[in-house]
């Protein structure tokens, strides 16, 4: 503790210190020393000056990558000039494609163009007129750039990574795969992207473990590779993925999967803890819960798809509400919703309640 405070009255001096020589009108000395801080014990105190004195330092304080990341993140906030001002000194591809970014974003087309056409790498070059054109809404324009660009490059990520979230906005699932098998990294948002829409058991396997190992260790990734083996008919190596996941979406998923098996205690159990894990509790969690209770023949089955109703109704959730009606009208006989609610969702209806006669 005596060590904690020594550092932080060290830190203050050294904070001190430079403020003077910011004021003495010695800027770089005293940036140079809030770098040397921030470098030293990630004081973000020290950080928040740069920023405040002299943003087109920040580079040296936490390096190219982390400082394009902040530049973007203020320009995703309309704070172009101080997006503009951390990647002045980044004379390099990465500052290029990052200050294109930021002129987008501005709005400024011009100004992007005209900074394009300093990609020193020609097949980025490329890359950046596709994303203007995309920017454009001139999707089949910007997707013949980039393909020019692996013409001249084939390994150049951007390109491969534009192409294929131009496949998954036409929602060409399986054709982005093309360009994502290329892919060292997977972005988290298309990763999430991927496994939400996918429903080729080989295809998502592989998805999930080239997201796996990019070096992310979210909950979604867990989910996508149980949903993968499900998909691939490998119920227990998909409940096995989950074990130890502590996020209620992992304890939902575990107790469809062994509802699915026919193991309703173990289903009940674990729907049980998804639904204490959660903040606040969901209907598609409630609506499981009910389904597993009326396999199990509870008499409090009815009760609970009442309350999963109640709470799809309130939260607008059309599948969970046509789920719900369906399973009461099986208890009781009684269409608690219009017959068209439950139409709309025959797919889902027949997958969830296959006993449920219903004619549209």
């Amino acid at each position: 503790m005596i060590q904690d405070d020594v550092k932080e009255d060290e830190s203050k001096s050294m904070i001190n210190r430079s403020l003077d020589l910011i004021h003495q009108g010695k800027t770089k000395d005293g940036i140079d020393l809030l770098i040397q801080l921030y470098k030293s014990r990630k004081d973000e105190d020290a950080l928040s000056l740069i920023m405040q004195y002299s943003p087109e330092m920040l580079r040296y304080a936490v390096g190219d990558d982390e400082a394009v990341s902040i530049a973007l993140y203020f320009a995703d906030n309309k704070r172009y000039n101080l997006c503009m001002k951390i990647l002045e000194e980044i004379d390099n591809d990465l500052g290029t494609e990052a200050r294109v970014n930021c002129f987008l974003k501005a709005n400024e087309i011009n100004l992007a163009w005209n900074e394009v056409q300093k990609f020193r790498d020609p097949s980025m070059r490329k890359v950046g007129e596709g994303i203007i054109n995309s920017w454009l809404g001139k999707k089949e324009e910007a997707k013949k750039l980039f393909q020019e660009s692996l013409s001249l490059n084939g390994r150049n990520q951007e390109a491969l990574l534009n192409l294929a979230m131009l496949e998954i906005e036409k929602g060409d699932y399986l054709e982005s795969m093309k360009y994502v098998e290329k892919l060292d990294v997977l972005p988290d948002e298309m990763g999430a992207e991927l496994c939400d829409k996918l429903t080729d058991g080989v295809s998502l396997l592989y998805v999930a473990e080239k997201w796996l190992k990019s070096g992310s260790n979210r909950v979604e990734v867990h989910l996508c590779l149980s949903k993968a083996y499900d998909l691939q008919g490998n119920p227990e190596k998909a409940i096995d993925v989950l074990e130890g996941v502590y996020d209620w979406r992992a304890s939902l998923f575990k107790g469809v999967l062994l509802e699915k098996q026919g193991k309703l205690r173990e289903s009940l159990s674990s729907l049980m803890t998804a639904d204490a894990q959660c903040k606040h509790s969901q209907s598609e969690i409630v609506f499981e819960i009910a389904l597993v209770l009326f396999k199990l023949g509870e008499k409090n089955a009815l009760e609970k798809a009442k309350e999963a109703l109640e709470m799809a109704r309130n939260s607008k959730n059309g599948v969970i509400q046509a789920l719900s009606c369906g399973l009461i009208y099986k208890i009781t006989g009684d269409l608690k919703c219009s017959k068209g609610l439950l139409c709309a969702n025959k797919d889902v209806l027949k997958k969830k309640l296959p006993s449920l006669e219903l004619e549209c």
